[in-house]
C-alpha cells in the first residue's frame, strides 16, 4: 500500500508526526492520502496528495517544501519514480487550519 510506504519514509526523514488520517488535537502533522491509481505490466501509478499542516501559513508552506525535498529524494525499493505535480496553500477555511497540500505522480510495485 503506497501510504504506508510514503507514512514510513516520511516519519523516518521528518520529526512531525504522518497520518492517513485528520489528527485532533495537534497542530502540527502531515496528512497521507491516495487520490486515485491506475496499474500498467504490474507497475501501479498514483496520484498522492500530503497536506502539512501548521501553526500558521508560514509554518504550513516550510512543512510543505521539507515534505517536497524528501519526496523528490525518496529512496525506497517498491518506488520507481516520483514527480511533483503541483502544490499549493489549502488552508481550511471552515475551521481556519492552516494547511498546503503537494500533490504526487507516484510509479510503485
Amino acid at each position: 500500500m503506497i501510504e504506508k510506504i510514503i507514512l514510513d519514509y516520511l516519519s523516518d526523514k521528518i520529526d512531525v508526526p504522518a497520518s492517513t488520517e485528520k489528527q485532533k488535537g495537534l497542530s502540527r502533522y502531515i496528512l497521507v492520502r491516495k487520490l486515485g491509481s491506475g496499474r500498467n505490466n504490474h507497475l501501479f501509478k498514483s496520484l498522492v496528495a500530503i497536506q502539512s499542516y501548521g501553526t500558521s501559513d508560514y509554518d504550513a508552506s516550510e512543512l510543505n517544501e521539507r515534505v517536497i525535498k524528501e519526496m523528490l529524494n525518496i529512496d525506497r525499493p517498491e518506488i520507481t519514480y516520483c514527480e511533483l505535480n503541483s502544490d499549493y496553500p489549502y488552508t481550511n477555511t471552515k475551521t481556519s487550519e492552516h494547511r498546503y497540500q503537494a500533490i504526487f505522480d507516484i510509479k510503485h510495485y
